[in-house]
């Protein structure tokens, strides 16, 4: 059985504590961000400028996890070059990768209502959407958003389970 090399070993827990972060970074969102709009009472225009900021600030999770899976897979390509286990390592990189699709497919279509309802704020009276219709929108994207961190979180422990074994 070979063993990793150094620089191997520490490009892979590079990876493991990255997709670790963007997991802790996105539940954060949910967990911290999101119920603090919630829950100052503000006018729907201020909770949508509040949510539109955290939405910028999350724009970096979707960048660093695509770095982070193609670095976990060229981890994993290095290792099956080499004849040793490489699957744990190709499925972090695709768990924490899969965090794109999954914001594509399933937050992205609320993140456009919400990022419209923003930009109309209360310009006209018609078009302004009731606070009711803001905040279940905030809990949806919340709730999205919550699901979301666990592949990355996946991502690392299959990687971790791959440099351990």
């Amino acid at each position: 059985m070979q063993t990793s090399s150094t620089s191997e070993t520490l490009i892979a827990s590079t990876n493991i504590l990255s997709s670790a972060v963007i997991a802790g970074a996105t539940a954060s969102l949910s967990a911290f961000a999101v119920p603090a709009v919630l829950n100052t009472g503000a006018s729907t225009d201020v909770m949508l400028r509040q949510w539109f900021s955290i939405f910028h600030r999350g724009k970096l999770i979707p960048i660093a996890a695509v770095a982070t899976g193609l670095s976990h897979v060229a981890v994993s390509y290095g290792r099956w070059a080499a004849g040793r286990q490489w699957r744990g390592f190709a499925l972090g990189g695709a768990l924490t990768a899969a965090l794109i699709p999954f914001t594509l497919a399933l937050v992205m279509p609320t993140n456009r209502v919400l990022a419209a309802a923003e930009a109309h704020g209360s310009s006209s009276k018609e078009s302004r959407m009731s606070d009711d219709k803001v905040r279940q929108l905030i809990r949806s994207w919340r709730d999205r958003n919550a699901i979301r961190c666990f592949l990355p979180l996946a991502g690392a422990a299959f990687a971790l389970w791959n440099l351990i074994v």
